[in-house]
């Protein structure tokens, strides 16, 4: 399921990028932990709604921005991010366990994390309750809050 070619398409058809990948130029959120600038909101099927600036994804009741962007998506987009938030992976850590790996914070299996996600992620949710789950160095990583996933980050590229 993560590598297939129609997650590829349909994730990067709801970013704002060729790829939700992050480069050395990410859509990223402000210093000192601001939220990121929120370009679409997905709408799931369980009638939860997520919000996306194309590098991660979080539960809008957490989130909690002032304006919902007026792009909103459903459908496709929604099952491919439910997929991504439901699936099993073998690797776990805690949000305040990160370690600093230069510009990013690292985890498990050489995940490399933005700062300033990670930041804002603690900015707004219980740091201690929170844990990031992770797959390999390219899949998306499931943010989990008292055992219920309620978000989405994309690694940085390696080397970047």
């Amino acid at each position: 399921m993560f590598k297939s070619l129609l997650t590829v398409v349909v994730l990067a058809a709801m970013t704002p990028s060729a790829s939700l990948r992050q480069t050395g130029t990410p859509p990223r959120p402000g210093s000192g932990g601001a939220p990121p600038l929120w370009r679409r909101v997905v709408k799931l099927t369980d009638g939860r709604s997520f919000i996306t600036d194309g590098g991660m994804t979080l539960d809008v009741a957490l989130a909690k921005p002032a304006t919902l962007p007026t792009d909103v998506v459903s459908g496709a987009v929604a099952k491919v991010v439910e997929g991504y938030l439901s699936a099993q992976l073998p690797n776990e850590i805690g949000l305040n366990d990160l370690g600093r790996r230069g510009s990013s914070y690292g985890g498990p299996g050489g995940v490399l994390l933005n700062v300033g996600y990670i930041d804002y992620l603690r900015n707004v949710l219980p740091a201690r309750r929170v844990r990031l789950r992770t797959k390999t160095d390219t899949d998306p990583v499931i943010v989990v809050l008292d055992g219920r996933a309620v978000g989405l980050v994309m690694p940085v590229r390696s080397g970047s």
